[in-house]
């Protein structure tokens, strides 16, 4: 049933109506199948799927041609087969905003509680997607169901252009079919947009190349809920130099995922890449030697209970490497790596970390090998934890706020040089100052520990840059403070309060009467602070007699106050 190309000569405004939409009235060039003059309604309930399947595949039977998508909506109670050399074309140019029912909009029904069943589009080797929108109307917002992957592709060439994916449980295959004449090669994926709500992308057994260009996933159907516990955007089993740029995910629980599902490992080009409320923004559980090149990221990660940045599992291999990238967001910390493979930081930015329970290492490494150069750490906390199985690390001109806070247990091969630190600040002789930004420091100068619930702020106004906020409640919040104190004696205690104006953040006041615990063995005295009088630096809680011991002898907060309290630094000065 093709349509003859006369009309396409016909006169400058019927060659303008065919350029710019087609309609079931107008007939359009040779190579051009309307699907409407094959049957199609489009209005969102008459069954298309036969209509729009006759129109593919008389474009296949032709050796090639484009099957157009008037604008409607297109009931598809079955699956659509997309042959080689056919393009299926909607009238988008560009993906469309997040609303369904819009423009040319496929309607995807078949499959519900059957993830493993046929996808509903099958790109066949060189055919090609574009200018649609996609949305499943029986998927439920609260009660999510599998479905079969949307889009799949089989063997080489497919490509999936200007296209929104609004709400599948599986995005896009181009790897379970790897099976079927060796794979999905040299294909294209070009300006995708969508929620999709268990997987996003997935690409495995491409040994010639594959492009993901421009491609945003965000939780704008559902919201993050189920994609925040569930949902993994972008995930890379074996493809022999993939090229990946500009590409972002939000609100997913793994932002880039990489497997060895039995293909073998990911190498390739990652430019521009971002992941951003993630749990875990990189997740590796395996590499190629050649390596996974990451160039100019940014990655976040927060909420959740172990929000981490990068994380390589026990069993990873290969090569992970960071150039020019952000690291942000309160998270438990950047990274934490382990396996036999090797991972990198080069000219890297890491703004925030230790964001849940105590203060935590930027970077904890327990095995393989690390190089982290020419990059910043921002905040005071400690920043590399080098473990007991760390093989190989170098960590060299690298700068930062606070301590060093480079920890090296390894017995490994290790080199820790030309690195600049403000370090601790001198405040004297016979004096002691216990900091929320030291974890390790009971065989130092103390040990500082805080209940769950508290949040981290890095300001300038706080002691080494950072301090942990907590809003009035019924006490449940503590921070606490244990000094080494190498002598007993008489002990002046003083407390660093920020600026009092941070605490007006987002409404709340500062509190007027912050309580104290001074415990000292079997005694203990508590002292109130009215946090709206005292100005930025040291407040004097008074003097009191410690023992030389350390147990029992700490000073403790708690947020049972009437408006927000901190928790920073204590100082004790021998009197």
């Amino acid at each position: 049933m093709r349509i003859s190309g006369f009309a396409f000569l016909f006169s400058i405004g019927v060659l303008f109506t065919v350029v710019t939409g087609y309609s079931q009235e107008t007939s359009t060039p040779g190579s051009v199948y309307d699907v409407k003059a094959y049957g199609a309604v489009g209005d969102a309930t008459t069954d298309d799927t036969a209509a729009i399947q006759r129109a593919l595949d008389d474009a296949g039977a032709a050796r090639g041609g484009i099957v157009w998508l008037p604008s409607g909506n297109y009931m598809v109670r079955g699956h659509l087969n997309i042959p080689s050399h056919v393009t299926l074309e909607g009238i988008w140019t560009a993906p469309p905003a997040w609303s369904a029912m819009a423009g040319s909009t496929l309607l995807a029904v078949e499959g519900r509680g059957d993830e493993n069943g046929t996808p509903f589009i099958t790109l066949q080797p060189a055919a090609t997607l574009k200018g649609v929108t996609i949305y499943y109307p029986e998927q439920k917002s609260d009660d999510i169901q599998p479905y079969p992957w949307c889009i799949a592709g089989i063997r080489d060439n497919p490509s999936i252009i200007d296209v929104m994916l609004i709400n599948p449980y599986l995005g896009v295959d181009f790897g379970n079919t790897r099976h079927e004449a060796g794979g999905v090669g040299r294909f294209l994926i070009r300006n995708l947009y969508g929620q999709p709500l268990r997987k996003g992308i997935f690409i495995d057994g491409c040994l010639d190349v594959g492009r993901i260009e421009n491609v945003h996933f965000w939780p704008f159907w559902q919201g993050a809920g189920y994609t925040r516990e569930h949902g993994e955007a972008f995930i890379f089993g074996r493809t022999d130099w993939q090229y990946v740029l500009n590409t972002f995910c939000w609100g997913y629980k793994i932002g880039y995922k990489f497997v060895n599902v039995g293909q073998g490992p990911c190498n390739g080009n990652f430019v521009g890449i971002g992941a951003d409320f993630a749990e875990y923004a990189v997740y590796a559980e395996s590499a190629s030697d050649l390596g996974v090149l990451i160039t100019n990221g940014e990655f976040v990660s927060f909420g959740g209970k172990d929000s981490v940045e990068v994380v390589t599992t026990p069993d990873f291999i290969g090569t992970l490497q960071f150039q020019n990238s952000a690291f942000w967001g309160p998270a438990k910390m950047i990274a934490r790596l382990d396996g036999k493979g090797t991972v990198t930081f080069d000219n890297c930015n890491f703004r925030h970390w230790g964001y849940i329970d105590t203060p935590q290492f930027a970077i904890d490494c327990l095995g393989g090998n690390l190089i982290i150069n020419s990059s910043h750490f921002f905040q005071s906390c400690p920043k590399v934890w080098l473990r007991e199985g760390v093989r190989k690390a170098v960590i060299t001109g690298n700068i930062g706020s606070g301590i060093e806070g480079i920890l090296n247990e390894s017995n490994g091969s290790v080199v820790i040089d030309s690195n600049a630190f403000d370090g601790i600040p001198d405040e004297g002789k016979n004096t002691v100052v216990v900091d929320n930004s030291m974890p390790w420091g009971a065989s130092r100068t103390g040990a500082f520990e805080c209940s769950e619930g508290w949040g981290k702020e890095d300001r300038n106004d706080s002691y080494m840059g950072e301090a942990y906020y907590a809003a009035e409640g019924d006490g449940s919040k503590t921070a606490r403070w244990t000094p080494n104190l190498e002598t007993s004696g008489k002990y002046e205690v003083f407390v660093w309060l920020p600026a009092k104006q941070v605490f007006l953040f987002g409404g709340q006041k500062p509190a007027t009467n912050v309580p104290y615990t001074i415990a000292r063995g079997k005694q203990s005295t508590t002292a109130t602070v009215d946090y709206s009088r005292d100005s930025v630096g040291w407040h004097s809680l008074g003097i009191y007699k410690f023992g030389r011991a350390n147990e029992n002898q700490y000073i403790e907060i708690t947020n049972n106050a009437d408006g927000f309290v901190a928790a920073d630094a204590v100082k004790f000065v021998r009197r």
